[in-house]
């Protein structure tokens, strides 16, 4: 119960905290160093919006294949998934189409890619 009142607090303070945040992480750096202090400090509004703008990105590309897999499935009235997964990868041999070209979503890298589809927030 206490740990939800916390929550909820934190919540209601989270950009009063992420400006306190900041500057701790900008006078004391070696804080970073400790993995339980690096969690503690994170900006959590800065970590929200690339999560949003990485999961449109991701959202908006899964769309796309999702309508060339039903018009994939149209064109060769085709219903078997396993007749459909060779259709698909032969579709993407033959364009050149590659979900790691498009966009990074691997932990080391923040960035994504500027080939991939742009989303208007």
């Amino acid at each position: 119960m206490l740990k939800e009142i916390i929550n909820s607090y934190e919540k209601a303070l989270e950009v009063q905290l992420d400006s306190i945040r900041d500057k701790v992480r900008e006078k004391a750096p070696w804080t970073l160093k400790y993995q339980f202090l690096n969690q503690l400090l994170k900006n959590k509004q800065q970590q929200r919006a690339r999560v949003q703008k990485k999961f449109f990105k991701l959202k908006k590309f899964l769309f796309i294949q999702a309508k060339k897999i039903v018009l994939i499935k149209r064109n060769y009235n085709i219903f078997d998934d396993g007749n459909i997964k060779a259709i698909i990868q032969n579709f993407c041999q033959n364009n050149n189409h590659n979900i790691e070209s498009i966009i990074d979503i691997s932990p080391s890298n923040q960035n994504i890619q500027n080939n991939s589809p742009s989303i208007q927030m």
